[in-house]
């Protein structure tokens, strides 16, 4: 049994990946030490840990942040999955959701025993925790990311006139995902089997070349954020002076009613986030160029992370506040064809300069049940002549009748 135990330690040998993953550590005496202080309440208690980790592995997806907020907004949407907004929120919290749970699982491994120059580590970081938390963790956040960022650039897509307008956005947004899809790559370059050295102590010389890169990359893409917020901003602005807005003078209404206004917000305060999370970045290059031997680590990652969340929490009020404007013009007074299920299904509707009859109900008797309009309480249809004894004569005139008539083709808005 104790040999057993000891062929899991990785001693004096250079195994490969799978026999690093399956190792205990690199000191079987550290084991040992380990071991003979290891009480049978701190065993019961590692037992209902593993419990407590797999357990929350599987409810992790209902614990991240946007979970109430997806649901929400599909509610919303009434789970009309065909809708693009709906697609990139659902990729979105599905791949976040996919590197929450490979950060739980990497808990399953607290302990790692190996040596130092201080002596016995217990808990230094497993192989099977830098797989799952270090890289494919944040691989699938990265993954993420990617699909998050891509909003503002669907909005601008959906705001402006004309797609050429947005070409400085869209190419802005693809320098932005490369470096984005570079970060990611990166972090699967420095696999398990290179975390310690050949003595079986952890690689730090290696790990800090590891880490300092991994900065560099991080501010490329902190700077292709900033950028591609800055692009988004300057072709936005332009549109939140249109003089369907002017009744909107203060802040809290042009946020809630203007979408122009709070994507343009959003990206300034990206643009401000990112120029303060990468300051801690440049202060860790240049701390570490400096002191190459020293681990002091400037970097802010849970403020970016925090920073990042409030941009991807923007997409959801963004659509809150989309849904509940579109809901007051569709509730207000509008114009409707009783022939078809849709609003201007028909494509066109046809004012014509129709005979009135002073009475109501000579009205009513010529009402068209096959192609009628709604307004209001009074229904019109533009195939049944009206009532054409009336005193009106000019009315009658045809001159008249062609000045008057007109159409409106309401499929240009419609497929907007």
């Amino acid at each position: 049994m104790l040999n057993y135990e000891e062929s899991q330690f990785i001693q004096n040998e250079s195994p490969g990946t799978l026999k690093w993953l399956s190792s205990k550590g690199t000191s079987y005496e550290c084991y040992k030490e380990f071991k003979s202080s290891f009480s049978p309440a701190q065993e019961l208690d590692l037992t209902v840990s593993t419990i407590r980790i797999i357990i929350g592995a599987i409810y992790k997806p209902l614990q991240y942040t946007f979970f109430y907020w997806t649901v929400l907004l599909f509610i919303l949407y009434k789970f009309n999955f065909k809708h693009k907004v709906m697609k990139l929120v659902l990729t979105y919290y599905t791949l976040r959701s996919i590197s929450e749970i490979f950060k739980q699982i990497s808990e399953l491994w607290p302990h790692y025993f190996v040596n130092s120059n201080t002596g016995c580590i217990f808990d230094s970081i497993h192989p099977y925790k830098w797989l799952f938390k270090i890289e494919l963790g944040n691989v699938f956040s990265i993954l993420g990311e990617i699909i998050g960022d891509l909003y503002p650039l669907l909005r601008t897509i959906e705001i402006v006139n004309s797609k050429k307008e947005a070409i400085s956005v869209i190419f802005t947004s693809i320098l932005f995902n490369i470096s984005k899809i570079v970060l990611a790559a990166y972090n699967l370059t420095l696999g398990p089997s290179n975390i310690y050295d050949n003595n079986g102590m952890y690689n730090t010389e290696k790990i800090n070349k590891y880490n300092l890169n991994l900065t560099f990359i991080r501010l490329i893409v902190t700077y292709a954020s900033a950028i591609y917020s800055i692009s988004v901003w300057i072709v936005i602005r332009r549109y939140i002076h249109q003089t369907k807005y002017s009744e909107y003078s203060n802040f809290s209404k042009k946020f809630k009613n203007v979408p122009e206004y709070r994507l343009s917000c959003m990206q300034i305060f990206n643009f401000i986030s990112m120029l303060l999370v990468s300051s801690a970045g440049i202060l860790h290059m240049i701390y570490h160029i400096k002191n190459a031997e020293t681990g002091v680590d400037f970097t802010m990652e849970e403020l970016r992370d925090f920073l990042a969340g409030l941009q991807y929490f923007m997409i959801f009020v963004d659509q809150i506040f989309l849904i509940h404007s579109n809901n007051i013009s569709t509730n207000s007074a509008e114009i409707y064809s009783r022939s078809y299920n849709n609003k201007y299904s028909s494509g066109r509707f046809r004012y014509e300069n129709m005979n009135y009859s002073v009475s109501n109900s000579d009205l009513l008797n010529h009402i068209s049940s096959t192609n009628s309009v709604e307004l209001g309480t009074t229904f019109i249809s533009d195939s049944t002549p009206l009532n054409t004894n009336n005193d009106f004569g000019f009315l009658n005139d045809a001159k008249y009748k062609e000045l008057t008539s007109y159409n409106i083709d309401y499929n240009k808005y419609n497929n907007k």
